[in-house]
């Protein structure tokens, strides 16, 4: 008897995913899922390569499969003529596969986000984009031989290394052209893609909010040896809405600003170090002041120092009354590390009511 359709679709879709994921012994996995005999297994694995999605190497024990690629790469000077949008419509576009809507729209903002970054503030003279895309998964690769962005962003703050730039790319909103950017592209680009990652000079940003670690290693057909190269990959099946991404950073239902945002501690480690002075609170806490709402999470964080803490949330709290910081994933170090601040503070309200937001009338 033979499967209804939407069996035999699923079961397609679970070997070109475990073929992605470079699964070992997927075909048994296969068998035992969809309750089929290992022959059937190999009749779709024969389908698959009959219309070029799959290609085996090796036979016997050393068979392999993969998924056939895609890729074809663009080299574009950068001057005053460069523009993303056109560089999307008629130089991308046309060589994507079909892709589902909310997919696409992720992929044009990206792209012509990241695009821009490198014609308004890489002072590079080239850019190399470079695009890879099989039946699961696309990625984008956009590469220049300009300042770096981590340097840039150490020049324009006057951090203390490159390295300290990561942070302040989490948090959002920083741009060293105020007048003309918003400084909001990389952080939702990074929160839209599946996989986000940024290498500058021999620093590399990965997005926390990547399913897993994105290998950021050197593009193949980029030889520059300065500059930023940015990469971002998508599952073509993704259900990922643009519209959802920017609305999870808004405060509520009715402020349509950017007004939350969402920062991971740990990135202000470095190696050897841990979260003790109030220095380091205070680079963490530049540019808070733009925000709502600040979530602080302290996933990595064993512990934190008691300036650390106070900087936080004692002094910064009291001179910005309206602004919520919430920490999550807080160990129970760190958390006794906060309350004791908190209860350091001589105003009437408790500890907890100025943690949660309730002495100014906040659920």
């Amino acid at each position: 008897m033979s499967l209804p359709k939407e069996t035999r679709e699923e079961i397609k879709e679970f070997l070109l995913h475990s073929i992605f994921e470079k699964k070992t012994g997927f075909i048994r996995e296969t068998t035992e899922k969809f309750g089929i005999s290992r022959q059937a297994v190999n009749r779709y694995l024969q389908s698959l390569m009959e219309q070029d999605i799959v290609e085996k190497k090796g036979s016997g024990r050393n068979t392999e499969y993969f998924l056939k690629k895609t890729r074809f790469s663009i080299l574009l000077n950068v001057d005053e003529n460069l523009e993303e949008d056109l560089v999307w419509r008629k130089e991308v576009l046309p060589k994507l596969p079909e892709l589902k809507q909310n997919v696409l729209d992720i992929c044009q903002y990206g792209f012509t986000e990241m695009l821009n970054n490198v014609i308004d503030h890489s002072e590079s003279n080239t850019v190399l984009i470079d695009i890879s895309f099989d039946s699961i998964f696309i990625i984008f690769w956009i590469s220049d031989l300009g300042v770096g962005i981590f340097n840039k962003i150490q020049n324009d703050l006057g951090l203390a290394s490159p390295r300290e730039s990561i942070i302040e790319l989490e948090k959002g909103k920083f741009t060293s052209d105020p007048k003309h950017h918003s400084g909001e592209g990389i952080f939702f680009t990074s929160r839209a893609f599946d996989k986000f990652g940024i290498l500058s000079e021999d620093l590399q940003f990965y997005s926390k909010y990547s399913n897993d670690m994105f290998i950021l290693t050197p593009n193949p057909l980029n030889s520059f040896s300065e500059g930023t190269i940015v990469k971002m990959g998508i599952y073509r099946d993704s259900k990922t809405q643009i519209a959802n991404v920017f609305s999870k950073y808004t405060d509520n239902e009715t402020d349509y600003g950017f007004s939350k945002t969402e920062v991971y501690v740990d990135l202000m480690l470095s190696k050897g170090e841990n979260l003790i002075s109030r220095s380091q609170a205070k680079r963490l806490l530049n540019g808070f002041e733009k925000f709502k709402t600040i979530i602080l999470v302290f996933d990595n964080i064993e512990s934190i120092g008691q300036g650390f803490a106070d900087e936080i949330f004692r002094v910064f709290k009291n001179n910005h009354p309206d602004i919520e910081i919430i920490p999550t994933h807080a160990g129970e170090d760190v958390m006794r590390m906060i309350m004791h601040v908190l209860r350091s503070d001589k105003s009437p309200a408790t500890a907890e009511d100025k943690l949660t937001g309730r002495s100014k009338g906040k659920d």
